[in-house]
């Protein structure tokens, strides 16, 4: 309004001005009078009807342009409001959105979509997908903007990309702009992301494909009833057990009871019923009668949900073919009927049974106890034997010395007399004496594993390996013998009578080597909650039918000339293990070398 009046008050000072300035130009140049006097007296009537018409036409000028000029400012002012909205509202809206000149040159955007791009919304004009994006990526853009434009419709896309190695996807529309006259001068694009929509979607088809096959392996289908519009929708599983396909069934109540047996079909109803207007839980089995007369049994168990007046509006239900486990059912009722037939005919031969198990029970607990104080004999036994063999081997020592003693006294003193067969049985009688003595160390050895044992503790078998060696050094440089050993375990042990183990077995390495220069391997391992060792050798080997035989006491394979000992070393090494709950066994064939193993506890 004060515009208005503005330019009404212009043009009246416009139309005075004007009329003054006539009237001056008139009195001095025309009516050669004065001013002031033509302006006032001495203007004809022609004249003044003019003027007043020239001053009436400034002032109906400057009303037409006042208004003019102020529906122009109200169209200036309801544009730039309607464009504060506009913006207000593009800001508003979840979805990024901008605008292209048919150029696809950026023309403005929302700031959800400076964002994405790192810039404020004023600096997007001017600019093109090129100054953002890589230049595959923006030729696709460019693209698809000039197809939008040449056939003037809109783009519907879903495309998913990679964006910090993980997985986006983008709802994108695009749509020409029109100006007044129907040319298309732009393009609108609005996008938005739908990763959130897709792995839902994605889910949701997910548990629908785990739904149908959980349905298929369990037999089991689902429908949902909407009683307001009488509508009854099956899952695919109930069109199988049903044997139908989705176009013959009439999606009805009305329609599934045709297949309900006929002898059924009124306790069926009455279920339904009862679940939707009094509330009762609906479970039942009953028959249904196929397309080709057969006869299932199937159990239905639904769900009722009311409207807030208590209406009934939906049933949701499950369906399973119960078929053969009716069949079950009553296989296993006629077996139990016939059982009970059975017990109650042999009760009595059942109670004779039991009277026989109990006597039974009874002996076996005699036999039993008469084990157990066998065993304990047998340790007794045990016992009483290694003293018996340790007071044995000990006591014989001197006589032993004795014999060996004075017949090598007997061979020094009456040398020159005897004969050579003399000589011999002299020979023989020291010989037996000696063999005899090794024999009793030996048992005396053996009968001392128990006896003389001590308390196991940590012992590092790397140490205990060198101990062995160096024991038996003489014999090893004597065959040139190579001994080689991994890293061992620390493990709890008698350690002198492991000292005795290892340097046995590598004693009868060395003494049953072949032609070649005696090679002996030492490795462990680990096997549950013990360690196992083996001492591997290139020697002459053992046949497999004596594998078991060299472990007892006193017993050899080879003479006494060609392997000289007492049958008393691996009794022995057996004997160790044995005491530290292990087992000792032997691989080898004949000619191929031995490796001997044996476990101890970890």
């Amino acid at each position: 309004m004060k515009t208005e009046t503005k330019v009404i008050a212009a043009s009246v000072f416009l139309g005075f001005f004007s009329l003054v300035i006539w009237s001056f130009l008139d009195s001095y140049f025309f009516y050669k009078k004065g001013f002031f006097r033509l302006l006032i007296t001495d203007v004809p009537i022609r004249d003044m009807y003019i003027r007043s018409f020239v001053f009436v036409c400034f002032l109906i000028l400057g009303i037409v342009v006042s208004r003019t000029v102020a529906q122009k400012r109200r169209g200036v002012d309801e544009l730039l409001q309607t464009e504060h909205k506009y913006r207000a509202l593009i800001e508003r809206l979840p979805q990024k959105i901008f605008l292209k000149d048919k150029k696809s040159i950026y023309i403005s955007c929302n700031r959800k979509y400076a964002r994405d791009l790192k810039i404020k919304p004023e600096d997007i004009t001017g600019k093109t997908d090129y100054d953002f994006f890589p230049k595959e990526l923006a030729d696709k853009y460019r693209a698809l903007d000039q197809r939008i434009l040449e056939f003037g419709r809109i783009e519907d896309i879903e495309e998913k990309y990679i964006q910090d190695e993980t997985e986006v996807w983008v709802h994108t529309v695009k749509a020409p702009v029109k100006d007044e006259k129907g040319n298309f001068i732009g393009v609108l694009g609005i996008f938005w992301d739908i990763t959130e929509r897709k792995r839902v979607a994605k889910a949701l088809k997910e548990s629908e494909r785990r739904l149908k096959e959980v349905e298929s392996i369990a037999h089991v289908g689902n429908w949902d009833w909407n009683i307001e519009i009488s509508e009854l929708l099956w899952s695919d599983e109930i069109f199988k057990i049903f044997g139908l396909d989705p176009q013959e069934f009439g999606s009805t109540l009305e329609a599934f009871l045709e297949f309900v047996h006929p002898e059924d079909r009124d306790r069926v109803k009455d279920s339904i019923n009862d679940a939707l207007y009094k509330k009762m839980p609906f479970s039942i089995d009953h028959r249904i009668v196929l397309a080709d007369g057969s006869v299932r049994i199937v159990h239905e168990k639904a769900k009722v949900f009311f409207s807030d007046v208590g209406k009934p509006i939906r049933m949701l239900g499950t369906v399973q073919d119960i078929t053969e486990r009716k069949k079950m059912e009553n296989e296993l009722i006629k077996h139990r009927d016939h059982l009970e037939e059975l017990v109650k005919e042999h009760t009595v031969e059942f109670e004779n049974l039991n009277r026989k198990l109990k006597r039974e029970l009874a002996e076996r607990k005699r036999a039993e106890e008469k084990v157990r104080e066998s065993l304990e004999e047998l340790e007794r036994s045990n016992t009483e034997l290694e003293q018996f063999a340790y007071a044995v081997s000990h006591d014989l020592q001197e006589p032993l010395r004795m014999v060996t003693s004075y017949a090598q006294l007997l061979e020094k003193r009456y040398k020159d007399k005897l004969d050579d067969d003399a000589k011999d049985f002299i020979n023989y009688a020291v010989g037996g004496a000696t063999r005899m003595q090794k024999m009793i160390d030996g048992l005396l050895l053996y009968s001392r594993v128990q006896t003389r044992g001590k308390p196991f503790q940590p012992t590092d078998c790397s140490s205990v390996i060198g101990q062995a060696i160096s024991n038996l050094k003489i014999h090893i440089e004597e065959t040139h013998a190579i001994v080689e050993s991994d890293d061992l375990p620390t493990i709890n042990t008698d350690e002198m009578q492991l000292v005795r183990l290892f340097q046995n077995l590598i004693d009868n390495a060395l003494k049953f080597h072949g032609t070649e220069v005696p090679r002996i391997q030492i490795s462990s391992s680990k096997l549950g909650n013990k360690w196992m060792f083996s001492i591997s050798d290139n020697g002459i080997g053992i046949d497999s039918e004596y594998k078991d035989r060299i472990f007892v006491i006193f017993q050899r394979l080879h003479e006494e000339k060609q392997y000289p000992g007492t049958g008393m070393g691996l009794a022995i090494c057996k004997r160790i293990v044995e005491r530290h709950s292990g087992q000792i066994w032997v691989d080898s064939d004949l000619g191929q070398g031995s490796t001997f193993y044996f476990t101890i506890p970890a």
